[in-house]
């Protein structure tokens, strides 16, 4: 549940959930019958979800949804400007699960941040060089940036928004490009 609140609260903004549940609380809150159930909750917040975000709404409140996300081998290159040039590596899919957790390999097409990272702070949290929620389609992929600190770690859902089989694959160290 906490996940799934805080993968909401990440595409619509937080302002906007903590509005759409003050809204349903303000409607349905010590009220008597009819009481609502949570299809009046999931469509007060497709009201307010862009059409790209509806199908996050479906896989998290009507779907078991389960993501392996992993960063592969990936590299940088300092560039001429003293920036630095990062190619991501990605492998994606998607699996849909019934109540008995049998599991089903379904076609990626989701939103998922990709970052760049580098140094850590005293507490083990990497500076975030650049992050960008892109769309995965397809089971590997290729991203490509530019960032003006040294990287040192990239990856794909790197703060563990979705729920994935393997969090731990989620982010890689870098390698320096030999070309």
């Amino acid at each position: 549940g906490s996940l799934v609140l805080y993968a909401l609260k990440d595409a619509l903004g937080e302002d906007t959930v903590n509005r759409v549940l003050r809204e349903f609380i303000e409607e349905w809150g010590n009220k008597g019958a009819p009481y609502p159930t949570t299809r009046h909750l999931i469509a007060k917040f497709r009201e307010v979800a862009a059409p790209e975000y509806q199908s996050l709404i479906t896989d998290l409140f009507e779907k078991i949804v389960i993501f392996d996300l992993r960063a592969e081998e990936s590299f940088y290159s300092e560039l001429d400007d003293g920036r630095f040039e990062v190619i991501i590596n990605t492998s994606a899919s998607k699996f849909e699960a019934d109540g008995a957790g049998e599991e089903t390999s379904v076609i990626i097409d989701s939103l998922i941040d990709v970052a760049v990272l580098g140094e850590e702070d005293e507490a083990g949290v990497p500076e975030v060089l650049h992050l960008e929620k892109l769309r995965i389609n397809k089971q590997e992929q290729s991203f490509t940036f530019v960032v003006n600190k040294l990287p040192l770690s990239v990856g794909i859902d790197p703060f563990n928004k979705m729920i994935d089989r393997n969090p731990d694959d989620n982010t890689r160290t870098l390698e320096l490009s030999e070309e």
